[in-house]
């Protein structure tokens, strides 16, 4: 999983009930873990970014850029593909950002994930409302569309978009 920083201070860690390490002393705390090398880095006075593979001349757009968009962009860029993230708020972050408490996830901790991904040449159109001239422009101009809206966006009223009609 990318966005190690947010898991290290949100996830439940339910992996740590199931790790074969607590039959002989203690589960691997991943969260922990990630929280610490998370925390380290936003401390760190250069920042990491990871080593993109050859741009392979394919683009893809991303609707939605809560977690689940972030991470598909993340993983894409690095894979050589040019990303475009779509997303109708001021920011990114989706419900992460609008529906989890300040103080168990601060806002920088989401800018610095952010941060990140905009390094790996990641092309982020916010306050974009993707509507049904917009998604065909979209699908027009790029080889892929991923369409990654989470809870908050999920009914087509919400995100303007019947993909019924489409037959999709």
């Amino acid at each position: 999983c990318h966005l190690p920083l947010i898991c290290g201070y949100i996830c439940p860690a339910p992996c740590e009930g199931a790790c074969h390490r607590k039959s002989i002393d203690e589960p691997v705390a991943i969260c922990l873990l990630k929280k610490a090398a998370g925390d380290h880095e936003l401390l760190s006075s250069k920042q990491f970014i990871p080593q993109k593979e050859k741009e392979n001349g394919k683009s893809i757009a991303i609707i939605g850029a809560g977690v689940s968009g972030l991470a598909a962009a993340y993983h894409l860029a690095l894979k050589g593909y040019k990303i475009t993230v779509c997303d109708r708020n001021e920011k990114p972050g989706g419900s992460i950002r609008n529906e989890i408490e300040n103080g168990k996830l601060p806002e920088n901790l989401l800018e610095a994930e952010v941060k990140i991904i905009a390094g790996l040449g990641v092309d982020f159109r916010m306050k974009t409302k993707v509507d049904q001239e917009t998604f065909q422009n979209l699908a027009k101009n790029y080889d892929a569309v991923l369409i990654s809206c989470g809870s908050g966006n999920s009914d087509k009223e919400n995100w303007g978009l019947d993909l019924t009609e489409k037959g999709i």
